[in-house]
């Protein structure tokens, strides 16, 4: 699990929210508290990961973990 995330807000403008972000302290790699974080959000909307070093990853409503690069 991780020790600390850091979470971005959608801002409180109105407008339908079509992902998430949060950054990642300690590791470049996605953990179960990711994948668990996404699949209990409601509305379920998926959630990207930005890490230092590999870029990022995101994690699908159904829990598939994507990598990316910026």
């Amino acid at each position: 699990m991780h020790k600390s995330i850091i979470e971005n807000p959608a801002p409180d403008n109105g407008a339908k929210t079509v992902a998430g972000v949060h950054t990642h302290v300690l590791t470049d790699v996605p953990e179960d508290s990711d994948v668990f974080h996404v699949l209990t959000r409601k509305p379920s909307v998926p959630e990207y990961i930005m890490t230092s070093k590999k870029g990022g990853y995101l994690v699908r409503e159904d829990g598939t973990i994507i990598p990316w690069k910026r």
